[in-house]
Order: structure tokens, then sequence, then C-alpha cells
């Protein structure tokens, strides 16, 4: 089975900034099928849209499935993540710039 990488942008982002779409072709040009799938409302963030989001990106998790997320993008994917049932795997995660804390009260019902 292929190797898959699944990019979540982050808040107010697309799939198109940053360092996205340099990571999904240096990626597809290694072998894996890359999603960067655009999340919804990036600038009212909202966990279980998000998590729904990630859940319809990746499809059935495998473990041939590597997670990669930036800022918001990483606590979405912790929350997918703790969604599995027992058992189930992907390959892992790579968490890029992260939070500590939520300072806005808005990002807090996101954690």
């Amino acid at each position: 089975m292929q190797k898959r990488a699944i990019i979540i942008h982050g808040w107010g982002a697309s799939p198109e900034d940053h360092w996205f779409p340099w990571l999904a072709a240096e990626l597809t040009a290694r072998g894996y099928a890359v999603s960067v799938p655009a999340m919804p409302d990036t600038d009212h963030p909202d966990r279980d849209a998000w998590v729904s989001a990630i859940s319809a990106a990746v499809g059935t998790p495998d473990e041939n499935a590597v997670l990669i997320g930036h800022s918001i993008g990483t606590v979405a994917i912790l929350r997918y993540l703790e969604s599995f049932q027992p058992g189930t795997r992907t390959h892992g995660a790579v968490l890029v710039a992260g939070f500590l804390e939520a300072d806005e009260s808005e990002l807090a019902t996101f954690f």
C-alpha cells in the first residue's frame, strides 16, 4: 500500500500558504500520496469541524498514513487521534509550531 501524508494547516491559513506546497511536492517526489485539505472556517476554527475534516481527509487510518500539522493544526491532529478506537494506528504525526496555552477565549474552546 502507498505511503500517505496528510498536511493540516493552521489558523487563518490555507493549503497554499507557508511551506505546505513545498513539503507536498517533496513528499510526492518521494512516493507519498499527499493531501493538504482546506480546513473549515479558519478564522473561527471549531474543534469538531476540524476533527471531522481530518477524518474525511484521512479516510480509513492505517500504518501508511502520517499526519503533519502546523499551528492549530497540531491540536486538531491530537484531537483526531484522541478519537481512535483501541488498536487503530497511523504511521505517526509530525507537529510543527504548536501551542503551549490558549490566549484567546475563542481558541480556548478548541483545546
